[in-house]
């Protein structure tokens, strides 16, 4: 099922333009180090973008090596793009002071790919409130007359689970104070444009049907 389909109609639509592309917490039974061992190879080694994303879910159950494994693909540069809303998702699920700082590095540099940080601010959404995801969408799209968007909508399930390191008490501030520092050094570029709208919608108030 597609992430756009896990989201209620009523999500809110934030417009930007673009040139290119773009509950509460659980503990998980710990995986053994065996299969927490084989997702990683899995990780580097399959050609088939299912069974990427299969090694992904398989980490959610690593809570001490898992989040490390993360880490290492968003530091990679040679990550196929198609391969990265599998990654923003399990990102955002296991919820890791480590993955957090590892995604807010990519998301604040600005030689990143487009792509790469906007996937970043949507990992970022998820760790300000689990309930919440931002879903890109390309540019082009007949819907979106040649502009890109970004649809930040409620989570119907997939609750997120607690890795070995616990996020900052201060994650919500800290992460209104990225995207701030996106949009004031970026302010007319693809990647500040969707932190200013992200900021704006944040703030919102939620519907009560919660995640």
């Amino acid at each position: 099922m597609s992430s756009i389909r896990r989201c209620h109609v009523s999500a809110t639509l934030v417009f930007f333009l673009a040139g290119a592309s773009v509950g509460g917490a659980q503990v998980v039974g710990a995986a053994s180090d065996t299969v927490c061992a084989s997702a990683r190879l899995s990780l580097r080694s399959t050609s088939v973008d299912r069974m990427y994303a299969e090694a992904l879910a398989g980490l959610l159950s690593c809570s001490q090596t898992g989040p490390s494994i993360i880490v290492e693909e968003w530091a990679r540069s040679d990550l196929p793009p198609n391969r990265l809303a599998a990654l923003s998702r399990a990102s955002g699920t296991l919820r890791d002071q480590r993955i957090y700082d590892a995604v807010t590095a990519r998301v604040l540099d600005s030689s990143a790919e487009d792509r790469v940080r906007l996937e970043g601010m949507g990992v970022l959404v998820r760790y300000f409130d689990q309930c919440l995801a931002v879903l890109l969408r390309e540019p082009g799209d007949p819907i979106r007359g040649g502009r890109s968007a970004i649809l930040l909508g409620e989570y119907d399930h997939d609750p997120s689970t607690e890795g070995a390191i616990p996020l900052n008490r201060s994650v919500r501030a800290d992460v209104l104070a990225v995207f701030r520092r996106v949009a004031a050094l970026e302010p007319q570029g693809i990647v500040g444009e969707a932190a200013t709208a992200v900021i704006s919608q944040l703030g919102r108030k939620r519907s009560p049907l919660r995640c």
